[in-house]
């Protein structure tokens, strides 16, 4: 009994401190974080309601959308926190190249709407520690710099110096062929020079007032 009063005690005196610093009207609340990309799709499209009307307004807006994100990715990584899957690894001129996918994803995981699905492949260098860690066809959430976006296949597996598939290497954003109120967005073939490379854990859950 005796515990158990000093445990009721605890919990008041934990919950008064979380009063006292919150502001009034103010809470907090735990929710999965939202991933770069998400945001921004979301603030385009709000920026763009009418991009589906008729083939120019989608012309107009997938040119847009190209420019709007190499320039973005020359500044942030975009990208950042998204899963992506190890497809192929090589060493090219001394370097170790790897190549990794967005469009097979883990077990569970969707985007945020209004996004139905993305698709890229990341082509890059990667660090001579990392080249005997990583594990074909495990998922992973790389970080570093965007170099050039690439044009064709056969860039990749100059790179790679092996043969290997792509998704597409086109840049654009167009509504779902079955959810109309989602997109499917595509961001080509990038190339990256990758200095981190860490398991992809989920969405962490991140603290938010409202």
């Amino acid at each position: 009994m005796k515990h158990t009063k000093i445990f009721l005690m605890a919990l008041s005196i934990i919950a008064t401190l979380i009063a006292c610093n919150a502001k009034p009207g103010e809470r907090t609340r735990f929710v999965n974080e939202t991933y770069p990309l998400e945001i921004y799709v979301k603030s385009f499209l709000d920026n763009h309601k009418d991009f589906n009307t008729n083939d120019i307004t989608r012309e107009n807006a997938n040119s847009e959308f190209e420019k709007q994100i190499l320039d973005t990715l020359k500044n942030d990584n975009l990208l950042k926190g998204l899963p992506v899957r190890l497809e192929r690894i090589g060493k090219t001129k001394g370097s170790y190249i790897a190549q990794f996918r967005s469009w097979i994803h883990p077990s569970g995981f969707e985007f945020k709407s209004p996004i139905d699905d993305v698709y890229f492949d990341i082509v890059g260098t990667i660090p001579d520690s990392l080249a005997t860690k990583i594990s074909d066809n495990e998922y992973y959430v790389i970080d570093g710099s965007f170099i050039s976006k690439l044009n064709s296949i056969e860039e990749i597996e100059v790179l790679l110096g092996k043969n290997t598939s792509a998704y597409t290497n086109t840049i654009s954003i167009q509504t779902d062929n079955i959810w109309e109120e989602k997109v499917e967005v595509n961001i080509g073939i990038l190339f990256f020079d990758i200095i981190s490379i860490e398991p992809f854990l989920g969405r962490k859950t991140i603290e938010e007032k409202y």
